[in-house]
């Protein structure tokens, strides 16, 4: 068994023809879920506690929490299936967007402006998963959509996209809350580095975007795998990660 830690590259999915300064401070740096949680848990809980439970404790040392920057507030409004409607009411706040429609009956999914890339140099499944060991705020109304792939094998961003619970209603959104969690399925200890992004690196970031309206919508995630595996892009991509790395602030010199 390999007992070496895994590297988890990760960057923002900034567009970088964009006009918009300063994006790149939309993103602080993940924190690890089980080390948050050690800094608030009751010392007198004793060996019952789950902090106790390898079950528990294994998953949330590989499991970080990506959080929010900018204090935000919407009006959301999908009575008008036809013409649904999410309006900013703070003065600052993320771009948000509605691109498709609702999948329930009630409520309906927004798209903030924020986007994320991980990446493996070997086969690991990567999980978004709501923050559930934690209240943000905005978990009152919505909820991040979750979803996992192989981060070796498939080159797309991670689109901060929200669920609501209402049809018409309000989010906010406060600064240094948890907007979702990202964990690698894999015994190993989990090591995030991040990268810059590069003109190249988006071009293979749209490549893989755009890729069901050559390979069809519906394509498998295996049939995506092979083509993606086949093509050597991730041996691109790993070159260009790679060539960019942003160095750790407490490594040693």
């Amino acid at each position: 068994m390999n007992k070496e830690p895994l590297v988890i590259y990760w960057s923002p999915a900034i567009n970088l023809s964009s006009s918009s300064i300063g994006e790149e401070m939309l993103y602080p740096e993940p924190t690890n879920l089980l080390h948050d949680l050690i800094k608030i848990r009751n010392k007198d809980s004793g060996p019952s506690s789950f902090f106790s439970c390898p079950a528990a404790s294994g998953r949330m040392k590989k499991t970080f929490v990506f959080r929010n920057s900018l204090s935000s507030s919407y009006h959301y409004d999908f009575t008008d299936k036809e013409n649904p409607v999410v309006i900013p009411t703070s003065k600052n706040y993320l771009d948000a967007k509605i691109l498709r429609s609702s999948a329930f009956k009630e409520g309906g999914s927004i798209v903030l402006g924020l986007r994320y890339i991980f990446f493996s140099e070997e086969p690991v499944l990567g999980y978004i998963s709501p923050p559930m060991m934690h209240e943000p705020k905005y978990t009152k109304s919505a909820t991040a959509i979750p979803g996992a792939f192989d981060i070796s094998k498939w080159f797309r961003p991670f689109v901060m996209e929200v669920q609501t619970w209402k049809t018409q209603g309000d989010i906010f959104i406060e600064e240094d809350e948890p907007l979702f969690y990202f964990e690698a399925a894999t015994e190993r200890e989990v090591v995030l580095k991040r990268f810059e992004v590069n003109d190249k690196l988006m071009r293979y970031l749209d490549g893989c975007v755009q890729a069901p309206a050559k390979f069809g919508r519906y394509l498998p995630l295996r049939d995506r795998y092979k083509k993606f595996t086949e093509s050597r892009m991730n041996d691109l991509v790993l070159k260009e990660i790679k060539n960019n790395i942003v160095k750790d602030k407490n490594a040693k010199n």
